[in-house]
């Protein structure tokens, strides 16, 4: 209350008086109340005023706030209107309860003026919910001044909105002016805590405690803004996931790019690579994040224009080669952008004409959510050598600042919250739906080392660590249930494998026996010759040069 401009009689008055504040964090920090005794003040304090607080639903509203101070202002002068949900003050002044479900219910407010805004349970509003409500403060009174209060655990669509607008901004307690695209308005961050609300008592820290799940439990009893209870990727570690970026081998061949279109919203592109000696060495799939494009109010053609860039950079940083040992690129779209434009051409149609010289194709991505979310857990997951199966560079900011931010759908668990910032997570499953489910080697056990720090792990006991000559012999062995397909198909990398005429050795052979009956099933058609590649051992690439660190880019 003091920073928000109230003192007590012969109270020094702040240096500065918050316009607005945000106060989360820990549950049982008396938020709601709060939030009813400061509407209350202004009711009493500043004549005539108009008030509103907010809830993301109607009966959320009426349990937290209605029959609350309903119940804490009987017997007094004040009454409560049940047709127009408002309380009203003897000097004229009103408190309105409002709720914002969806952009239906928004549109209600587009000519309200309050002169103050209390929104609870802040979080469960997206970002630009807040900002649209928020711009409905305002008032011709002489002297006013606006006071807007935020109050939330960690968690839901506007999470990430406030953890980047408040939490992460600047430390607890200390007053900033935000930057004039953010509002411009004065702000701080003050952290709830359960120890600060004597009401509650010990059997209430008991009862956090006896919840199960540890991400909810830490965000309800810590007030822990990097993690919280429905986080849709519980997968993800970012000492597991992020690394320094490094120089990508050129041999390092196999590409992907992903594009979720937008242009009010962010245009999300970010380049991928696959390591090419780990699937050689181990049949361990593992792609990098090297490279992100991430921007609003950016065209199709500049779209394109940057994708081109990215490749080119790609062949550049390559050295001069030959057109055989160029990268080759997958690029998956968002489905939405074969739609026909006003102009008769649609996005993907852009992409193709900036595009096609390079020879990439732009592809209609699998749109299938659920699955497509499950794809990315596989590759969150770690794999036979104890590491993911994804990794990004530190320098793709975007992806890392909302991928692991994205909650759960309220109405659908098993689906990410659309209305969240999911425009990364949206194109990385379109990306691994394209290139496939991740393989998983049996013959390491995962562990988990520091991170950035790759190594091959030695095999258990009891198998050579060649995945072949183990499959042999477990293939021949009394009672195995390796079949000799499967044991052709892992030999020869399901017709991705070819060895060199010279090479005898036993996994030469069974690749040559598996394209021999591969070709026979397909009813004698020639297999697409390729050129051999020669397993070369894993190596740890260091970056050396500043000036090949693979580049980030946000547009604006």
């Amino acid at each position: 209350m003091h920073l928000l401009g109230f003192t007590l009689p012969g109270e020094k008055p702040p240096p500065f008086v918050v316009e607005e504040m945000l106060y989360g964090g820990e549950a049982g920090g008396g938020k709601s109340l709060l939030v009813r005794a400061l509407a209350i003040t202004i009711m009493t304090l500043w004549e005539g005023s108009v008030s509103a607080i907010f809830r993301r639903t109607y009966p959320e509203l009426e349990d937290s706030h209605i029959r609350p101070i309903l119940k804490e202002t009987a017997g007094t002068a004040f009454s409560y209107h049940e047709g127009r949900r408002e309380l009203r003050a003897p000097n004229g002044s009103v408190c309105l309860f409002r709720y914002a479900d969806d952009e239906k219910d928004l549109r209600h407010y587009q000519s309200a003026e309050w002169e103050a805004l209390f929104i609870d349970e802040a979080t469960h509003m997206p970002g630009d919910y807040i900002e649209f409500l928020r711009a409905r403060v305002r008032s011709t009174r002489p002297g006013w001044r606006p006071i807007i209060l935020y109050t939330s655990n960690p968690g839901g669509p506007g999470h990430l909105y406030f953890r980047d607008q408040f939490v992460t901004a600047h430390p607890p307690g200390r007053v900033w002016r935000a930057k004039e695209a953010d509002g411009g308005m004065i702000r701080v961050f003050h952290r709830a805590r359960l120890a600060d609300n004597p009401a509650l008592g010990r059997e209430y820290r008991r009862r956090l405690l006896g919840i199960r799940d540890e991400s909810l439990r830490k965000a309800l009893m810590e007030g822990d803004w990097d993690t919280f209870g429905d986080q849709f990727f519980r997968e993800w570690n970012p000492t597991r996931h992020v690394i320094p970026p490094f120089r990508i081998p050129a041999h390092w061949r196999e590409r992907a790019i992903g594009v979720d279109f937008g242009y009010g919203a962010p245009w999300s592109c970010h380049f991928y690579v696959r390591d090419e000696d780990l699937w050689r060495e181990q049949r361990l799939t593992r792609w990098f994040c090297y490279r992100e494009y991430y921007g609003t109010g950016v065209r199709d053609e500049e779209q394109a224009r940057q994708i081109r860039l990215g490749i080119e950079s790609d062949s550049h940083l390559g050295g001069r080669r030959a057109r055989s040992t160029q990268p080759f690129y997958s690029l998956f779209c968002d489905p939405s952008i074969w739609n026909k434009q006003p102009n008769g051409l649609s996005v993907a149609e852009v992409y193709q004409n900036g595009l096609a010289d390079l020879g990439v194709v732009p592809r209609q991505a699998n749109n299938d959510r659920l699955s497509g979310w499950q794809r990315v857990r596989d590759y969150l997951a770690l794999q036979g050598d104890g590491y993911p199966g994804l990794i990004f560079f530190n320098t793709c900011v975007q992806a890392i600042r909302t991928i692991p931010a994205l909650p759960r759908d309220r109405r659908d668990p098993e689906d990410a919250d659309s209305y969240a910032e999911d425009h990364a997570a949206d194109e990385l499953r379109y990306v691994l739906m394209g290139i496939g489910a991740p393989t998983s080697n049996l013959d390491t056990e995962p562990r988990h080392q520091a991170a950035g720090d790759y190594v091959l792990h030695s095999p258990v006991a009891g198998v050579s660590g060649d995945p072949v000559q183990d499959n042999a012999r477990l293939a021949l062995s009394a009672g195995s249930r390796v079949s000799v397909p499967a044991l052709l198909k892992s030999a020869g990398q399901n017709g991705r494998f070819f060895p060199h005429p010279q090479d005898k050795s036993e996994r030469a052979m069974w690749a040559r026996m598996a394209a021999a009956v591969r070709a026979g099933n397909l009813s004698g058609q020639m297999l697409k010759p390729q050129l051999p590649r020669t397993p070369k051992h894993y190596t740890n690439y260091r970056l050396q040069d500043d000036d090949a660190l693979a580049e980030s880019t946000d547009v604006e």
